[in-house]
């Protein structure tokens, strides 16, 4: 029914786990129009069990939506992207606190999306979708940046992540019209990359 924050829409799905807690971000709106996005939450200690969701979403600028929340030791860095895909880092003590925006602008003059972050022994790193190609020459392909902080980002320290060529191990090898929403998973010593994938015109 009408009258919740997510009323309309569930969608941009981000889990993670917060001590003893699985932490589903996710955006929402009350009316299914693109400007009154936000970003929510919904908690839960067993995965197959009930889950509680936000009674009101996260107090972030308008239409804050593709969570990427990080956990650090003393609170949670949540990235979002704004209707123009403009990046912004903010910070709450508590994934269910307040949050105070830290950087508004993480790329000057890109338009990045689909953000991935991940702490490191000597600060973070982020795979993202360059959106136009503004560092990697190829719009909706992969990138990777760097940061000490998780606030401030180094532009120049922009790589290409992936490309739309997927190569098999039976050497055969495919090319992509596009890639979406890059997730790492690591599992003991070996990282997968994951993405959506459009081949052969299909949706």
């Amino acid at each position: 029914d009408g009258g919740y924050w997510d009323s309309m829409m569930a969608h941009n799905p981000y889990i993670t786990k917060i001590g003893d807690e699985y932490v589903l971000f996710y955006i929402g709106n009350p009316d299914g129009k693109a400007e009154t996005r936000t970003i929510g939450w919904a908690r839960t200690k067993d995965l197959c069990g009930e889950w509680e969701r936000s009674a009101q979403p996260i107090e972030l600028p308008p239409d804050a939506n593709n969570p990427c929340p990080v956990p650090t030791k003393d609170g949670v860095l949540l990235y979002f992207r704004d209707g123009n895909l403009k990046v912004s880092v903010a910070k709450a003590d508590r994934y269910d606190g307040t949050y105070r925006v830290l950087n508004d602008d993480l790329f000057p003059g890109a338009k990045v999306e689909d953000m991935f972050v991940y702490e490191t022994d000597t600060g973070y790193k982020m795979v993202a979708e360059d959106c136009v190609g503004y560092y990697t020459g190829l719009a909706k392909g992969g990138v990777a940046f760097t940061s000490e902080d998780g606030i401030l980002w180094n532009g120049k320290s922009a790589c290409q992540a992936y490309d739309f060529t997927v190569p098999y191990t039976d050497g055969s090898v495919i090319e992509l019209q596009r890639r979406e929403r890059p997730f790492l998973l690591a599992d003991e010593a070996k990282v997968y990359l994951f993405t959506a994938a459009k081949i052969n015109g299909e949706t």
